[in-house]
C-alpha cells in the first residue's frame, strides 16, 4: 500500500491531508482518493466526480455504489437498486452504550477495526511521506494503470487550486501483516501503529 497526498489551501495547523490518493495493491487493487476542497481556486461548488459532490462513490467492475444517495447503479448509468442505510455509525454506537445492548450495534467491533486499519495503513504511509514530483511519483506507482489514472486526476484538481505536484507527499509502499497488526521491516511504521503516549495516560502493551 502506498499514499499520496498533502493538506493545501488551508492555512491552518491540521495534520491530515485533504486531498490523497492510496493504492492497496491487493489481488484485487483498491484505490481511495478524497478531495476536501472546492472544485478550484475560483469555485464556489465542491468538485463533482460521477454525479457525487459531497458523498462517498464506490466503483467496482459492474458498476458503481453511492453510499449516501443509496443507490446502485451499472456500468451504463442505469440505477438497480435502491437501499437504506439506517442510523448513522456513531448515532449507532452511541445508542448501543446507552442501551448496554451489544446486540444493537449494526457492525461488530473487530468488523470495524479490521476495515479501519486501512485506512489507518494508508495515512501511515503518508505520515512517512516525502516531498516528491509528479515524475517520481508515476515511476514509484510503476504497472498500475487504475492508480496511474487516480494520480492523473489528483494533479489536475491540484493545478485547479494553482498547488505545485511538489508540495506534494509521497508516502513509501508498504506491506501489512495482517495477523500480527504490524508492518513488515519499517520500524518507522510501526512506530505510527502503537502511537505516542505521556504520562499518566500512557497505554501498556496487551499480551495474548
Amino acid at each position: 500500500m502506498m499514499s499520496i497526498g498533502g493538506r493545501f489551501v488551508f492555512n491552518d495547523v491540521g495534520e491530515a491531508p485533504n486531498t490523497q490518493i492510496c493504492c492497496y495493491d491487493y489481488s484485487v487493487p483498491v484505490i481511495y482518493e478524497v478531495h476536501n476542497l472546492l472544485a478550484s481556486k475560483d469555485a464556489k461548488d465542491a468538485p463533482n466526480y460521477r454525479g457525487v459532490k459531497t458523498g462517498t462513490l464506490v466503483q467496482c467492475e459492474g458498476g458503481r455504489v453511492l453510499m449516501h444517495a443509496g443507490a446502485v447503479f451499472d456500468n451504463d448509468g442505469k440505477e438497480i437498486k435502491k437501499f437504506k442505510g439506517g442510523e448513522r455509525r456513531f448515532e449507532n454506537f452511541i445508542a448501543a452504550m446507552r442501551s448496554g445492548k451489544r446486540e444493537d450495534l449494526h457492525c461488530e467491533v473487530l468488523a470495524g477495526h479490521i476495515s479501519t486499519n486501512i485506512c489507518h495503513a494508508g495515512n501511515v504511509s503518508y505520515r512517512l511521506g516525502r516531498k516528491a514530483g509528479a515524475a517520481e511519483m508515476r515511476a514509484q506507482i510503476g504497472n498500475l494503470p487504475l492508480f496511474q489514472e487516480t494520480l492523473d486526476r489528483y494533479l489536475a484538481h491540484l493545478k485547479a487550486h494553482d498547488v505545485e505536484p511538489g508540495e506534494s507527499l509521497l508516502g513509501p509502499w508498504l506491506e501489512w501483516n495482517e495477523v500480527s497488526e504490524r508492518f513488515k521491516d519499517n520500524a518507522k511504521a510501526n512506530e505510527l501503529v502503537r502511537g505516542f503516549y505521556r504520562k499518566p495516560f500512557a497505554v501498556s502493551e496487551a499480551k495474548v
